[in-house]
């Protein structure tokens, strides 16, 4: 019974279950996973025509080939500006989140984190987003981006003198 229990629950599995879009993922990533990788990793900018075509399952390749290098956020940016195209907000938020924790130092993913989030919060900065952009500021005090978004966050919270503070500060760097 012990022996039996197992093997007919596994047989169950095999019978019963639908593993057929396991199988079509399989065949996606055999068709176009190289392209995926090549766009993820920067060398190509464009896939090529035939790619195109099999646009979904470009998109579930690369999806999956970022999932499987978890840990190079220029994969996650790529996904993240992948998503944003195409109107997805919250997961391009998400990837670039992503991306941002693993090269917190990387002044450019930094600001398209902050921006991104900033932008669809509707123009208020959060504590997340003005660390961001402190952290920012702290490595490039006269990043011109960063001070507008803090200038602009603070006037729509209604802190005017922070907000001419941050105005001033872009002024005396354009001066510069």
């Amino acid at each position: 019974l012990i022996l039996w229990i197992p093997v007919l629950a596994g047989s169950a599995y095999m019978v019963i279950s639908d593993r057929s879009s396991v199988f079509t993922l399989w065949q996606e990533q055999e068709r176009v996973g190289q392209v995926a990788d090549d766009l993820l990793t920067g060398k190509i900018d464009q896939p090529p025509e035939w790619a195109l075509k099999e646009g979904l399952a470009l998109f579930s390749a690369m999806q999956t080939n970022v999932h499987h290098h978890a840990h190079d956020p220029q994969r996650w940016l790529k996904l993240s500006e992948m998503f944003l195209s195409f109107g997805a907000t919250e997961s391009g938020l998400e990837a670039l989140s992503r991306a941002y924790r693993l090269a917190p130092d990387n002044e450019d993913v930094a600001m398209m984190y902050a921006q991104t989030s900033f932008f669809a919060q509707g123009g208020s900065l959060d504590d997340n987003i003005r660390r961001t952009l402190q952290g920012v500021l702290d490595s490039s005090p006269n990043k011109e981006e960063a001070q507008m978004m803090m200038a602009m966050g603070e006037a729509r919270a209604g802190n005017y003198e922070q907000a001419q503070e941050w105005i001033g500060k872009m002024r005396s760097s354009f001066e510069q």
